[in-house]
Formats: C-alpha cells, structure tokens, sequence
C-alpha cells in the first residue's frame, strides 16, 4: 500500500501552506498558553502542564527542521556524487574514443 504523495512545494515555485503548519501550530500552542496565564485562578498544575507542551512542541519543530536540513544536505551529497560520477563516465568514453580513432590512424590493435 503506498502513501499518498503530498506536496510541500510546487513545482513552478509556489508555495502551499503545508510547509507553514508547524509553525502555525506552535504560535497557536503560545497565544493558548498566554491567554490561560491571564485567567485568575490558575493553577501550579496547569502551567507546568501547559509549559511542557509549549516546550515539547518546540522542540519537535526544531527537530523536524534540523532533519529536514540533514536530509537534505545528504540528497545534494548523493546528487553530486551521480554527477561526478556521469563526469567521469563521460571522460572515460571520451579517452576510450580517442584511443580507438589513435589506433585507426596509426594501425595498431586496440588494446
């Protein structure tokens, strides 16, 4: 069964609003936050409560940030490898060429 693919960015440069719901949710999570420390009768409870979400969600966007900057420090990593890899195909064929019209010029087997 394969997942759905979800685009976070088009293709022609545009943005959606998917790449922006962490960031919403974490500012929701805040304003909530304030707005309960305005409330009279508030308790201990509560706020050690309502911290450590505010805190737990931080730093889950904060790690889906740091591995969305890892992934793709490896994707452009293998990127350059595939094309340094093609370079060298390419000038591999090329002295491979050049060695074979050598050889026909000057009459000797290819080695």
């Amino acid at each position: 069964m394969s997942r759905p693919h979800i685009p976070i960015a088009s293709e022609k440069g545009r943005f959606d609003m998917l790449k922006y719901v962490p960031y919403i949710g974490g500012a929701a999570a805040l304003l909530r936050f304030i707005q309960f420390k305005r409330r009279k009768g508030f308790h201990d409870t509560n706020s050690f409560l309502l911290t450590s979400r505010v805190f737990i969600q931080g730093t889950m966007v904060v790690s889906i940030l740091g591995i969305g900057i890892y992934q793709g420090e490896k994707m452009q990593k293998e990127k350059d490898m595939r094309k340094q890899e093609e370079k060298d195909k390419k000038r591999l064929a090329r002295l491979e060429r050049l060695k074979e019209k050598e050889a026909e010029t000057l009459g000797k087997p290819v080695l």
